[in-house]
Parts: C-alpha cells; structure tokens; sequence
C-alpha cells in the first residue's frame, strides 16, 4: 500500500484518488438501514504549516493553517514504489482569500517528481479546489513554512487517508419510462451530470442533461436524479460535494414494446 494518485476530475467520480490505495468496505448506517459503501485508503506524507510572520496567528489562524495543510494534502499527487517517507518543504506567502503563492524551495526530497507534486499541490490559485478564505482577523498576507513528510519535531511522518465517493442509496428505484408524454417505445438513455451535495442529496440546481432524444426524457430524467438517495462523498470523514455523470436508461414495460407480425 502506497501513496495513490489524487487528482481532481469531472467524470464519473470528482477528486478520486486514481491507483495504490487498498480498497475497504465501510457500514453506515442511514435511517432505513446499514449500507456497505466502497472506500480507498492509502498513506502518503504528512503535511504542517507553520508560520513564519512575526504576527501571532492566535487559535483560529493555527486552526486556518491546520484546514489549509488538509487542502494541500487532498491535492497532493504522488506514486512511489518504496515506502520510503520523503521530505521538502517551501516558503510561501497566504493571502487573505486562502491562495498561495511565491513558493520557494527550502529543502529539497531529492527526488524531483515528488518536489514538483508538492509544490503544485501547494500553489493554490482563486477557483482551486479546496480553497478556503482565511478567518476575520487574519492579515491580508502572512508568511508561512509547508512542510511534507515530518512531525514538527523534524521526525518523519506517514499518515492514512480515507477517500468515500458518493454512494447510491440500494434502494434507488429505476427511472420511469415517460409513456403517456411520448411516441417512443425503445429503450432510451440519456447523460445527466449533477452534484451531490453534503446533507447526502442530489443538488437540484446543479442537474444538466448532457444528452437526451427529446424533452419528456429530459424531465423524466430530471425527476428521477432529483429523488435519487446518495451519502455524500467523504475525505478523512469530512463530507464533500462530488460531480459526477450518470447514464439513465428508460427501458419501456412489456405492454409498450414493438410487436413482430
């Protein structure tokens, strides 16, 4: 088991990690009953920020460096054949909007794939995933230290990450052939992207068909994503919003088929 690759993407699965992690089965249990949902876990570097303004951050900023080392850690991509921990560290600059920026190397892992993963998961730019502003109070920029691969007493460090994509709920029905609203008697599929959000629910707002044959199957298939049932996507068991593309296929009932002469 070793680091995998975690690169966000709109597909089938948002933000998923790619390869190396060890596939696990995890009970949650909803208000119907117990759900078994697949998960990864793999281990990768550790990451802390300290800063290095002369500016005390106070508890709510240390907890802002703490949320932000967590943001580049869930954009880290990394694939090693050992298990070696490997170390580097930059100084940066963090705006007051959550970006990153000014990166310089201050100590090198020695290995320039693993330099280059760290210092593009750690340039965060406006409209990067994972972006968060810092608290009220915070200056409107502050130098800090990123460190990969260490405890804050200089000893290396592992930790084991937990990826969950969205799950559909087992007892999702099937779509409803539109019958009444239509000419249509073969089986039909029709592409809708939507986001299911953090309280383990599609977002209406965010339902676009990608394709459809004609405007009753691009309700049908509105309705149905929108009853759908899903837990929500989870990181390290922080909830999370996750886009993904979902083939519907309306297949008409045995009364509605083309007959053969």
């Amino acid at each position: 088991m070793r680091r995998p690759i975690v690169i966000p993407f709109v597909l089938m699965l948002i933000a998923a990690p790619a390869v190396a992690q060890d596939t696990v089965h995890v009970p949650v249990k909803t208000a119907r009953d117990i759900v078994q949902r697949e998960c990864t876990e793999w281990h990768s570097e550790a990451i802390f920020i300290l800063t290095a303004d002369s500016r005390d951050p106070g508890p709510a900023g240390q907890a802002y460096l703490d949320r932000l080392a967590h943001a580049i850690g869930r954009r880290l991509a990394h694939v090693s054949p050992d298990s070696a921990v490997l170390f580097a560290s930059f100084g940066a600059q963090v705006g007051k909007d959550g970006t990153i920026w000014r990166l310089r190397m201050i100590s090198s892992s020695g290995r320039a794939g693993f330099d280059m993963d760290a210092l593009r998961s750690a340039a965060l730019k406006p409209g990067d995933a994972y972006v968060t502003p810092a608290p009220a109070g915070m200056p409107d920029s502050f130098t800090v230290l990123i460190s990969f691969g260490r405890h804050q007493d200089g000893s290396d460090r592992l930790v084991k990450h937990q990826w969950c994509p969205a799950w559909p709920l087992p007892w999702n029905g099937a779509p409803v052939y539109p019958e009444t609203s239509t000419i249509w008697r073969m089986p039909v599929s029709v592409h809708v992207q939507f986001t299911v959000d953090t309280a383990n629910a599609v977002d209406p707002f965010s339902i676009a068909i990608q394709d459809s044959v004609s405007d009753a199957f691009s309700t049908a298939s509105r309705r149905y994503v929108g009853a759908l049932g899903y837990l929500s996507a989870e990181f390290d068991g922080t909830r999370e919003r996750q886009t993904m593309i979902k083939e519907i296929r309306f297949v008409p009932t045995d009364s509605l088929r083309p007959t053969t002469p």
